[in-house]
């Protein structure tokens, strides 16, 4: 059974303990991988010999484990988060319950030592039982907005977050990063260290124990390979790790294929810094704190110790006094102080290091050697004795680079002004330390530090409350404290409309609602029949014919959307006569908010019928280009696709399944008389839109002193409008790529209507669209000027069809002027 490995702890010594069971862990159980093949072997650190095998998951093991903690993500966090709360601190007690056997198999796994184990276990629960106080606190804010409405902020989950950890604390990490991960709701698929494997599902079976749903905190055994796997996985929400340098930025840049947000705790080489008129007893005891402790094999240590001249000989003598004094051997037994280093390889390189930093000039106080203890079982452990390094300069190999093990600089400076500069010229910036009793330069050094963490008077102090991260190519994001609910979390925001739309109470409808209701003319283009649109309606409509349409019933929705489409084009209309005609009524949030909601549905409506798989449903929508520079050029682009400038009305026979013939002939000829009619339609459109852009600036530039303070604040803080301006013209007016310009291929003739400035680029936007109504054969339609006195088919003050692509460029505009946002 799983448990039985920490059953058979308290009575395990140095070498005694064999690991077999799987240490795979999803589904709520270990799991043994399909293939044996690849395996690593896994190495006792104290003694050298071989604890286990590690097998590497593939990409089939990567995908079963991530499903698992999905399946279990979209059950956890729907749990309220008391519901988690209590969860996690059965977690928390679990684990403080057997943190002896915890700590003495991590001491098997890793090398430390036993003090130092049971301290990492004891904040491993700490952070666990932190994180599940704040399961519960997770909120939002509330936000009033004027008239009654408001908006409020909800904090969610991100779904399943991948964490890659460390080999110098493999349960500690586990913790640190899945207890916040699974308070925000999240579930987690954990990648240990290869060379550390063993406690990550001791874990992961806590959590199962506790009541988590299977899945929710998963663990995947392998190396580099399946790093990339889990990074690159489409399901994957996050990627949170903890490593070197290099291995972080690739971890990144697979991360970011996918767009994933990553947190990064990678390396340092940390400045401690000592100044004379320091309590010289706790400045040493700092100092083995900050190269000695578990090794020296602490991403944070203060390996660079700049020591004040005048007292570096009387810190010299103590601290080698003290470092030869500190106990090497058994890691199990309670009075050793320093265990084995994780690996042959990374002791010959830590030895490496104090050889080079001996070639480069820097003289050996003590250590720096292999170490062999009295013990005979030990004599194949990866041990060496901690070393002090005098003569040290800043070009130093052991200065500059992160050495990770036992190993001291030592080197003296004068003033603080030159420490500071020397302390920050790293490319490091995890940590920093100062010691001094002078608490105005204790903080101004801390101010000036380039370093995520800077410990005063103290050194390696990691409380889980407070937040643990660095800065420069140390890393980013942060570990621990509230602010890290961030890193594991979304934020949503939801505007709510409290408004009563109804007739009865429109002293409650908002400003920006207030004229969401038009007249227009009906279908019978013969007789004047007044009748309101309500847009909320409209909406309701057309979501109701996209459900049909998902139910296939699709003859019923093909004429209801032709029907809506009718029905928004001519509430457009009318809204154009109305800015014409009545527009000392308006504001100008009222022009705007409601010409992006009708034009907001005509646009979801074409959406809706060009997700149609019809090909030829492109030549049946309006083709609106951006009046620009570069307009031949798109126009080029549409012509290669084979989608016309000009187009007739869309018509239900646009979902035909077979050709029609006669549809066909009516294209054709619809297009010709296009190419005949369209320069001298589009210049009476062109007309007409200038007429009414120039009148809408020229109010928005001049308001009356009698208008309402709205829209007089709305012009004091916006730049004012130049209606020589293409780009002013285009945003301040709100049309944007919708009323954007569109002519015919080809040359325009000389002294033809459609040739001048206002069809050759200049500061006038133009538009040619699909047709018009059931008496105008033509088709030729959109926002033209009002007919002849006498000429059929359009009243007075009807200004044709309007584009269905506004509400893009409308939105941002309308946004920018919103009493909301300004």
């Amino acid at each position: 059974m799983p448990q039985s490995i920490l059953d058979i702890m308290p009575e395990a010594s140095t070498g005694t303990v064999q690991v077999t069971d799987p240490l795979n862990f999803w589904d709520g159980k270990r799991v043994k991988p399909k293939q044996e093949k690849n395996a690593e072997p896994v190495f006792e650190p104290a003694t050298g010999r071989v604890l286990c095998q590690m097998i590497p998951c593939g990409e089939d093991e990567v995908n079963q484990a991530i499903k698992s903690a999905h399946a279990a993500y979209l059950k956890w966090s729907k749990m309220a988060g008391m519901e988690r709360a209590r969860v996690m601190l059965e977690v928390a007690r679990i684990i403080r319950e057997r943190r002896e056997n915890i700590a003495k198999l991590e001491v098997v796994n890793n090398g430390k030592t036993i003090t130092e184990a049971l301290v990492d276990i004891d904040i491993a629960w700490q952070c666990i039982e932190y994180y599940a106080g704040m399961a519960g606190t997770l909120a939002g804010q509330h936000v009033q907005l004027p008239g009654g409405s408001f908006a409020y902020t909800r904090r969610e989950a991100l779904g399943v977050c991948v964490g890659i950890g460390a080999w110098n604390y493999p349960f500690q990490i586990a913790s640190w990063k899945s207890a916040p991960a699974l308070a925000c709701g999240n579930a987690m698929v954990f990648k240990p260290s290869p060379m550390t494997p063993v406690t990550a599902v001791i874990l992961a079976e806590i959590y199962k124990e506790a009541g988590v749903p299977d899945g929710l905190f998963c663990v995947v055994q392998g190396g580099a390979e399946t790093g990339t796997l889990l990074c690159h996985h489409p399901m994957v929400a996050k990627v949170s790790f903890t490593g070197s340098v290099p291995t972080g930025k690739k971890v990144m840049e697979m991360s970011s294929k996918g767009v994933k947000p990553v947190t990064l705790e990678l390396g340092g080489k940390s400045p401690l810094i000592i100044f004379k008129d320091c309590e010289l007893e706790n400045a040493v005891k700092g100092a083995l704190m900050a190269n000695f402790l578990t090794q020296g094999q602490v991403c944070c240590n203060g390996t660079r110790v700049y020591v004040q001249r005048e007292i570096m000989p009387q810190f010299l003598a103590e601290v080698v006094k003290r470092t030869k004094a500190i106990p090497v051997g058994d890691p199990l037994l309670e009075g050793t102080r320093m265990g084995a280093l994780i690996s042959k390889p990374h002791l010959e390189k830590v030895l490496g290091f104090v050889s080079q930093a001996k070639k480069e000039g820097a003289k050996v106080l003590c250590g720096g050697e292999p170490f062999v203890p009295s013990d005979p079982k030990l004599k194949g452990g990866y041990f060496m004795s901690p070393c002090v390094l005098d003569d040290c300069r800043d070009d130093m190999t052991c200065v500059k680079e992160e050495i990770f093990g036992p190993v001291m600089s030592v080197l003296p400076f004068d003033t603080e002004e030159e420490v500071l500069q020397r302390a920050n010229d790293t490319t490091f910036g995890l940590a920093s330390g100062v010691f001094t009793r002078d608490i105005s330069r204790a903080h101004r050094v801390a101010e000036n530090l380039e370093a995520g963490t800077c410990f005063i008077n103290n050194y390696n102090i990691s409380p889980v409350e407070v937040p643990f991260g660095g800065y420069k190519m140390s890393g980013f994001g942060r570990e621990n404290g509230q602010v890290t609910i961030e890193y594991y979390s979304q934020l949503k925001t939801v505007v709510v409309e409290m408004g009563d739309r109804s007739e009865k109470n429109t002293d409650r409808i908002p400003h920006c609602f207030q004229d969401a209701s038009f007249y227009f003319d009906s279908v019978d283009r013969e007789v004047l029949q007044p009748a309101v649109v309500d847009v909320s309606s409209l909406a309701c409509s057309v979501s109701s014919t996209m459900q049909q349409r998902e139910e296939k019933q699709l003859e019923t929705s093909v004429e209801s959307l032709a029907s809506r489409v009718a029905h928004v084009k001519n509430a457009l209309h009318s809204f154009i006569y109305k800015l014409e005609n009545e527009y000392e009524r308006l504001t100008w949030p009222q022009v705007l908010d409601n010409f992006a909601l009708l034009s907001g549905q005509l646009n979801t409506i074409n959406k809706l019928l060009k997700n149609e798989k019809t090909p030829s449903f492109r030549n049946q929508v309006i083709i609106p280009l951006l009046l620009s520079p570069d307009r031949d050029e798109d126009l080029a682009k549409l012509t290669e696709q084979r989608v016309p400038v000009f187009s007739h009305e869309i018509v239900p026979d646009y979902l035909r399944t077979k050709p029609d013939p006669e549809v066909e002939e009516q294209e054709k000829q619809l297009s010709a008389e296009a190419t005949r009619i369209g320069p001298e339609v589009a210049q009476k459109q062109i007309q007409t839109l200038n007429k009414l852009c120039s009148n809408l600036l020229e109010k928005l530039n001049n308001p009356r002193e009698d208008r309402d303070a709205e829209s007089a604040a709305i012009r004091q803080n916006k730049p004012s409008f130049n209606p020589a301006d293409t780009n002013a013209l285009v945003g301040a007016v709100a049309f944007g790529k919708g009323l954007s310009k569109c002519r015919p291929p080809g040359q325009v003739a000389p002294g033809h209507p459609g040739q001048g400035p206002m069809m050759s680029g200049g500061p006038t936007l133009q538009q040619v669209t699909i047709g018009g109504g059931s008496s105008q054969q033509a088709g030729i339609g959109g926002p033209v000027a009002p007919q002849q006195q006498g000429q059929p088919g359009r009243r007075p003050g009807e200004l044709g069809k309007m584009p269905s692509s506004i509400k893009t460029n409308i939105k941002s505009a309308s946004g920018s002027m919103h009493p909301y946002n300004r």
